[in-house]
């Protein structure tokens, strides 16, 4: 009796272990439709164009209080955050995607992915969010649906390290293998790869976010050349060659081409990637950069936002923060926002760079912030997401 009772014990447990497995792998909506608005923040970067650009309207306060903070247990990616419908949405570097109330911070769901490792916060389309991971096995790009609470579909791929393109019908996503690939969002078919429809080039990894304009694609690559390719076949259009790796996110606004190599240059190019103007600023970047009107707002590695004129790449103004900045700043209204690694967000005057306030958290901000209505979140090195008002 005892020796059954023994099995009994063991399969009881075994079947807690399964049902905490998949509760960890499951989430659903308890809605109908997920409702988009003007406000919500459905990629990273704010666009196809990461232009990172506010969407709302509403101001934040000169003098923001802290609503409240959770711990996840785990670090961020450089951009770790994406909203809609009163929805956080937040991947991080052991594999998961947790949904958070914006209002409370109480948690909605959460799961993971065997990879261990996400890219960035999940691409929100219709009911549905897409990511791609970047852990050393079982890396795949997934669309999810929240409704329904189950995978559309998986597609396995190389490891990914950048963010993707998303329009209605189609993703576009660059891999550390040197894969440029076009996929179906409804299906997860695969569409081309520009690595084979343009077999005598040679990519190196793909470290470069890629951006589109017109119909084509705009991406750094480690072979130190940047890219145009046809959206609709993947082949290459025009290419610029640099002579120096590009990390950089790609940028675009009024038609212009912004990125940054490991020169230490900066770089505004037409549409045919021919240079409008470069500037040495001392430092490479990362991330993508915010603009507004005539005026665009760069953060570099070594700590310094600087605002140059977007015509001829003359410096406006510059502000030194004290630590590196790997995130993204944004623009609101008639600030500047940017986390950095000395665990401060600052907020400065998007007109002369002055500061208008700091808010010192109790880790390294890496990632981009994300305003969503009057609310500002951030995460941290300290593992925790914050939101303020």
């Amino acid at each position: 009796m005892i020796k059954y009772l023994k099995h009994i014990y063991l399969f009881i447990f075994i079947l807690l272990i399964i049902l905490i497995f998949e509760s960890c792998n499951y989430v659903k909506l308890n809605i109908h439709y997920l409702e988009l608005s003007e406000n919500d923040w459905i990629i990273p970067g704010g666009s196809n164009q990461r232009d990172n650009i506010s969407k709302s309207i509403l101001n934040i306060s000169d003098n923001p209080t802290l609503q409240w903070y959770y711990n996840s247990d785990a670090g961020y990616p450089k951009y770790p955050l994406t909203i809609a419908n009163n929805i956080i949405f937040s991947a991080n570097l052991e594999g998961y995607i947790t949904l958070s109330d914006i209002n409370t911070g109480s948690r909605i769901g959460s799961f993971s992915v065997p990879a261990k490792s996400i890219t960035s916060a999940p691409i929100i389309i219709n009911n549905s969010i897409i990511f791609t991971t970047n852990g050393y096995k079982e890396n795949f790009v997934g669309r999810y649906n929240l409704i329904e609470g189950k995978y559309k579909w998986q597609r396995q791929i190389p490891r990914c390290e950048t963010l993707m393109i998303a329009e209605s019908d189609y993703i576009i996503i660059a891999t550390v293998n040197g894969d440029l690939l076009k996929i179906n969002s409804e299906n997860g078919d695969m569409i081309w790869n520009a690595k084979t429809q343009n077999s005598s080039e040679i990519f190196s990894a793909f470290y470069s976010s890629p951006a589109l304009l017109k119909g084509s694609i705009f991406i750094g690559n480690d072979n130190g050349n940047i890219y145009k390719i046809d959206v609709n076949t993947g082949k290459i259009v025009k290419k610029l060659e640099l002579e120096s790796m590009i990390n950089s996110d790609i940028s675009i606004y009024n038609d212009k081409i912004f990125f940054s190599a490991n020169n230490n240059n900066f770089y505004c190019c037409n549409e045919t990637l021919s240079i409008i103007w470069e500037r040495n600023l001392n430092s490479k970047t990362i991330n993508s950069n915010c603009f507004d009107i005539d005026k665009l707002y760069i953060a570099a590695i070594n700590g310094y936002i600087y605002c140059l004129n977007q015509s001829n790449g003359n410096e406006i103004w510059k502000y030194k923060t004290g630590g590196t900045i790997t995130g993204s700043p944004i623009i609101h209204n008639e600030k500047i926002f940017i986390g950095s690694f000395d665990k401060n967000i600052y907020c400065l005057n998007k007109n002369n760079g002055n500061l208008l306030w700091k808010y010192q958290l109790d880790g390294r901000i890496r990632g981009g912030l994300v305003i969503w209505k009057n609310y500002l979140i951030v995460t941290s090195d300290d593992k925790n997401i914050y939101c303020f008002k």
